[in-house]
């Protein structure tokens, strides 16, 4: 799939089902089965599991998401994955 363009992010609940899409197919699982308070660990996502999981996201959406990389940033669950890469896009959830 392409990156997002300027003037084509996507809308946030795409931004939802992007993430999910690209955690579930990583991890195999069903999209369905997954939600933004679906926890990493719970899901087995590990440390190289993230490095991939990131690499992918900045792929799909096409720019860094260094909140991802930092120590402070706590990533607990998709949710926050999601948030992150909101900021990056400047969309935020209404």
């Amino acid at each position: 799939m392409p990156a997002f363009e300027r003037g084509q992010e996507p809308g946030v609940d795409r931004i939802e089902a992007e993430v999910i899409k690209l955690i579930a197919t990583h991890m195999r699982f069903d999209p369905g089965d997954l939600s933004l308070a679906s926890r990493l660990e719970d899901l087995g996502v590990e440390s190289l599991d993230l490095a991939d999981l990131i690499d992918q996201l900045e792929t799909r959406f096409g720019r860094p998401i260094p909140s991802l990389y930092s120590e402070d940033a706590y990533v607990g669950a998709i949710g926050d994955i999601v948030q992150r890469v909101r900021d990056v896009l400047g969309e935020f959830k209404a």
